[in-house]
């Protein structure tokens, strides 16, 4: 009866050996490359992969990691990877990896085949996750010197329209209608002739009273003597409103002054402010601050920064922070009196204690450690450790990964002395560098990642520098000027500064070469750009010339209207007030209107008389 058991049972370990055996390695192969091919957005290849049963652990051979930019080349080849796993955590649905060995690895190899994503993978990474798009790193411009090759017009280099003195200048008429429709509401506002016939409907009894009026003696004068009276406020009154539209008159002036005077100089900054505009354009506004260093390196850097946060975002996606450990919630049967009480979970699910590399390359060998790689930080209560050293060249690379707090804190320090540049290829740059034939790198660089800030300080030296120029750049007068500094130089020391945050880098680089070329520039340009920024003003002053003439001609015309407005009220005013003076010095035989606080003849008689 016990062969009925054994012999299925037998059946069953050998299903499980021959499956392990043939299967189970290429099963496992397929899925590495898969889900780590998603996670580098480029292909990740195996050439070999065993998983050991009886001596528990993984053996890896012939990695390679497609890089993402370039897929034509590999980030990262490895020959041979070994994995010892622990056993006992695996019933418990943990991954701990006592100790891992990479060696013969190799970075930027080249590929035979393109290591882009298949399509299928591309329709899945898109699906799961849209890939963010890489922040924008502020370049500064080289010079362009070939401008002093020929006579540039604005035209040829700005849109006339675009310019903003034009566009100014355009406003500016409308500008002047509407001062001129405000004086005309203030004017409407004022209604002189409406006040002026009021106070003539007021006394128009007294004054034709007056006019009829025989004066033969001081009895006619004591009978007219309120007459008088109604006329000498009337007059007053007139005088008063003629004082008021006098000083509104002049207010007006002095506003059509102003705006002359302050539109001129307007017109002046914002003509300079488009000159600048346009010499920035070439790279000319401050010829002698010229940041060579930074027109080159600044996109190479930029691309840098955006493969740190690349990375960065990887790492911290693979060991994010998941908090306390918290209660594992266990089901309970529906029968029986079992009391269950809450286990902790306890350590994280996936741990790798230490991973050793070696790295043996022409340019490179190198030896490190890499300790506490996690997929709970908060429950490992460890950051992860980096610490490599290099012999070819003298390299000490040391970074601590701190995921166990509130905010991820990730820093970096590195060392670097005597690499090799020849070889280097440049990318498309405004000085069509093409690559370095020889030269001589020492580097000393921080990084702190403090959730989305950053802060990273590079000191880098270069020596016994010699680059080629493609034929691109053979006619480039700042190629030239390059060139010569370069000679000059037996060293380079270029300082770099990167702060702000993942969405708003803000990038810095400074070199000694600037100097060197600045003095340069200064004594080969220095009185072109004099002439030619003497030109431009010109040309920028004939380009707003026709706008500004229509400008003028409104104001002449509105400043007139207005004017001409103002004489109107005054005439109406003054001839009323002459009308009034007219009919009193008629009466003392008078022929001029009497003049205010000189009294005279009958007029002066009459206070005394309404007085008594």
């Amino acid at each position: 009866m016990r062969w009925k058991f054994i012999i299925p049972f037998l059946v069953f370990i050998l299903i499980i050996v021959v499956f392990v055996t043939f299967f189970l390695d290429g099963i496992v192969e397929s899925i590495v490359e898969e889900r780590a091919s998603l996670f580098n957005r480029a292909k990740v290849e195996i050439e070999n992969l065993n998983i050991g049963i009886l001596r528990p652990g993984v053996r890896i051979r012939g990695l390679a990691m497609a890089n993402a930019d370039n897929p034509w080349r590999n980030m990262v080849e490895v020959g041979d990877i070994e994995i010892s796993v622990s056993v006992v955590p695996l019933f418990s649905k943990k991954v701990i990896i006592d100790e891992m060995v990479m060696e013969n690895v190799r970075v930027n190899t080249e590929r035979k085949t393109s290591g882009e994503l298949p399509r299928r993978l591309r329709k899945r990474l898109r699906a799961k996750d849209r890939e963010e798009k890489p922040a924008e790193v502020p370049c500064v411009k080289l010079p362009n010197l070939d401008v002093f090759k020929k006579k540039f017009s604005v035209k040829e280099l700005v849109d006339i329209n675009r310019l903003e003195s034009v566009k100014r200048a355009k406003q500016l008429s409308e500008d002047v209608s509407k001062m001129k429709s405000r004086w005309e509401s203030e004017l409407k506002g004022l209604d002189v002739k409406a006040k002026a016939d009021e106070i003539m409907t007021k006394i128009q009894g007294s004054l034709e009273s007056l006019q009829k009026a025989e004066i033969k003696g001081p009895a006619d004068l004591l009978r007219l003597q309120g007459d008088v009276k109604n006329l000498r406020e009337a007059t007053g009154a007139l005088e008063g409103l003629r004082e008021e539209i006098e000083a509104k008159k002049s207010a007006f002036k002095r506003q059509v002054a102003t705006l002359e005077k302050s539109l001129k100089e307007e017109m002046k900054r914002i003509q300079e402010k488009d000159l600048q505009a346009i010499l920035k354009d070439l790279g000319l506004e401050q010829l002698t601050k010229v940041r060579l260093a930074e027109a080159v390196l600044c996109p190479f850097f930029g691309k840098v920064l955006n493969f740190i946060w690349n990375n960065v975002d990887k790492i911290r996606t693979a060991m994010p922070k998941t908090g306390k450990d918290e209660p594992v919630q266990i089901r309970i049967r529906a029968k029986g009196r079992d009391i269950i009480f809450p286990s902790i979970k306890k350590g994280p699910d996936f741990l790798m204690r230490e991973a050793r590399l070696s790295m043996e390359q022409e340019r490179w060998s190198l030896k490190g450690t890499i300790k506490g790689v996690t997929s709970d930080p908060t429950s490992y209560g460890k950051p992860t450790r980096i610490d490599i050293q290099g012999k070819r060249p003298k390299l000490v690379l040391n970074g601590i990964l701190d995921h166990t707090g509130e905010v991820p804190i990730d820093t970096v320090s590195l060392d670097l002395r005597g690499y090799q540049l020849a070889g280097f290829a440049f990318a498309e740059n405004p000085l069509s560098l093409s690559n370095i034939t020889r030269g001589f790198l020492d580097l000393k660089a921080n990084l702190a990642l403090k959730g989305d800030s950053i802060d990273l300080k590079t000191r880098t030296t270069v020596k016994n520098l010699v680059l080629n120029f493609s034929e691109e750049g053979k006619e480039n007068l700042m190629v030239t000027m390059v060139k010569e500094a370069i000679r000059k130089a037996p060293s380079l020391s270029i300082g770099l500064a990167a702060t702000g945050t993942k969405d708003n880098p803000q990038l810095s680089i400074s070199s000694d070469i600037d100097r060197l070329l600045a003095r340069q520039l200064k004594s080969f340009a220095g009185k072109k750009v004099k002439v030619l920024k003497a030109s431009l003003g010109v040309q920028i002053d004939g380009a707003s010339g026709k706008e500004m003439k229509g400008f003028s001609d409104s104001l002449s015309q509105g400043k007139l209207d207005i004017l001409n407005q103002f004489g109107s009220d005054e005439s109406l005013v003054q001839g009323k007030i002459d009308l009034l003076s007219g009919v009193m010095a008629s009466k003392t035989g008078k022929s001029k209107a009497p003049k205010k606080g000189k009294e005279k003849g009958l007029e002066g008689i009459l206070p005394g008389l309404i007085s008594r």
